[in-house]
């Protein structure tokens, strides 16, 4: 009786551990297919969209949408694996939204969620949206890690003002660009990290919310880049005839290249023939940073850079008037920062440019002005200047009441000018044989002092380019 008692609880101790060990596991559904609908629609209207999803088990599923705007659906009704489900959803705010699916089977899995629809929401029907913009105009090849510029436009039939949108083609997107006028240039720029062949696209959306199709893509090849002995050397930037053209000149590389690719502030200038080493560029006034760069093949050079930006100084200076207590010289220290000088030093030829004086013995004469330094001892016109300023060795220099013409200095003719509050100068200064040129702003002025509150130079011999 008890061997048989025993041999029963055996055989049902196997059974519990036979059919555990076959009972089947559970997956969750497999990711839905990204939900279908409209992709543009106005505000309070209901849309319907739809999504399937498929239960590697067979299982019922249920499919729940994340509508985008911080809201989500309830579960569906179950429906066998594969078929579809559709919902409705209606938006009360104009915008972009992403719509999303999740699936659940029978036993509580859930899947991940499918990646997004978009729709555009409008404020009103009556409102059309922008046209689609022209395909984006930009560089056709290009360099990892490079910033190009690409530019578009389009027009707004209701004559909205306009932002628009890149999407780059590698996965990412630009943030909407500030409004402009109907038909007016937008530029953005963008940096590849992996060769490759890519599409740029854009949209454009006007103040009201509604949002164009997608442009016409632009495609650009982008490149490896190598560094190495194929890098060129002694990139120099000098100036042209009259001062209102770059020369750019360098040395071949060590190793021998397929040619060189030349941008000014990432857009391309050229590409040149590897026996070339000078290139003149009018940049119309514009200053900024010149790359050049070489390439065999696929592979690019490290970038050699040379720059025409003018040397600034934004501290405010103040010169008192030459018969009046304080520093009355102005004039740059080796790295071209501006700084004030007392005339009386007997360094001062040395370091002075330009000085303030009322062109008088006194310190309150009638008229005032800013005057190159060696009209200190120009007897016409600087009577009893005091006695411990130096007699001899000063700089001759030229100044002018007038500010830069489209970003380039026209050529100052004077050696002194009056000085007027809240006005620009444009100046040359020399230096053994070359001319350096540059503006001065003035802030306020009287009898016994003026303030400077802006000064650039162009640390460019005899370039006359200051920038816009």
């Amino acid at each position: 009786m008890y061997r048989g008692i025993l041999t029963l609880w055996l055989f049902l101790l196997l059974g519990v551990i036979f059919f555990s060990g076959c009972k089947k596991e559970n997956n969750p559904p497999n990711v839905p297919s990204t939900p279908s609908g409209p992709s543009n629609g106005t505000i309070n209207t209901s849309y319907n969209f739809l999504s399937s999803c498929t239960d590697p088990d067979g299982d019922n599923i249920a499919i729940r949408f994340d509508w985008g705007d911080g809201s989500a659906s309830n579960w569906s009704s179950y429906v066998s694996s594969g078929d579809i489900v559709t919902m409705s959803h209606s938006y009360s705010t104009a915008g972009i939204y992403y719509i999303k699916a999740q699936a659940k089977d029978e036993k509580g899995l859930l899947s991940d969620w499918s990646s997004g629809h978009e729709i555009v929401i409008s404020a009103s029907s009556s409102n059309n949206p922008p046209n689609i913009p022209t395909a984006p105009f930009g560089p056709a090849s290009g360099f990892v890690d490079t910033n190009y510029n690409f530019t578009v436009s389009t027009t707004d039939p209701n004559e909205d003002s306009v932002s628009f949108q890149f999407d780059w083609g590698d996965g990412s997107m630009s943030s909407w660009s500030s409004y402009v006028p109907s038909g007016d240039i937008v530029t953005m720029s963008h940096s590849y990290s992996t060769s490759g062949t890519y599409f740029v696209k854009a949209r454009a959306m006007d103040v009201r919310g509604a949002i164009s199709g997608w442009s016409n893509g632009h495609q650009i090849d982008i490149s490896e880049a190598c560094s190495g002995d194929i890098t060129p050397a002694n990139f120099t930037a000098s100036a042209g005839s009259g001062g209102t053209t770059v020369v750019l000149t360098w040395e071949a590389p060590v190793d021998n290249i397929d040619g060189y690719i030349l941008y000014f502030e990432n857009t391309l200038l050229d590409t040149l023939d590897p026996s070339e080493n000078t290139f003149t560029h009018n940049p119309q006034g514009q200053v900024g940073t010149y790359k050049l760069y070489a390439f065999l093949g696929d592979s690019l050079s490290d970038p050699v850079t040379v720059s025409t930006e003018p040397k600034v100084t934004t501290a405010q200076l103040t010169l008192a008037e030459l018969n009046a207590a304080g520093n009355s010289g102005l004039g740059f220290t080796p790295a071209w920062t501006a700084t004030t000088y007392p005339m009386a030093d007997p360094n001062a030829p040395d370091n002075v440019d330009f000085y303030f004086t009322d062109g008088s013995s006194g310190s309150t004469g009638t008229f005032q002005y800013l005057a190159s330094a060696d009209q200190v001892v120009n007897a016409a016109f600087e009577e009893g200047k005091p006695p411990s300023v130096p007699d001899a060795g000063w700089r001759e220099n030229y100044i002018t009441e007038k500010a830069p013409q489209g970003g380039i200095i026209q050529e100052p003719t004077l050696e002194y000018d009056s000085a007027d509050s809240n006005s620009t100068y444009s100046f040359k200064v020399v230096r053994g044989t070359d001319y350096y040129y540059g503006t001065i702003e003035l802030g306020s002025v009287s009898q016994t002092e003026c303030t400077i509150v802006n000064v650039k130079v162009q640390t460019i011999a005899n370039l006359r380019i200051i920038g816009q």
